[in-house]
């Protein structure tokens, strides 16, 4: 297999799985917002999914390979910066309050 044609698909799985981290973080933050039971529980096992996760589909496509961790690594960030701006849109709009 050529060699870009691979690393572009570690950028897709990179994507993948950072929009499945981050999605499933928001999820867990939503359950903050109406305050379930046992939050702390469901914040660590939230961690502990959404790592295992992503250290197992890194560990188990690098094969040992810089540039495919790297690539996924991108991809990963590319999520995570969308994610990002995305909850950022979402979020309402505070005016600003003149403290004098």
């Amino acid at each position: 297999m050529n060699i870009y044609l691979l690393l572009f698909f570690m950028v897709v799985v990179g994507f993948g799985i950072g929009v499945l981290y981050f999605v499933g973080l928001f999820k867990t933050l939503d359950l903050v917002v109406i305050g379930k039971k046992n939050l702390k529980l469901w914040m660590f096992v939230s961690f502990l999914i959404r790592s295992t996760l992503l250290i197992g589909v890194f560990f188990l496509l690098s094969k040992s390979d810089w540039r495919r961790v790297a690539a996924l690594v991108v991809g990963f960030m590319v999520a995570r910066l969308m994610m990002v701006r995305r909850v950022r849109g979402a979020m309402p709009v505070t005016e600003k309050v003149d403290a004098s």
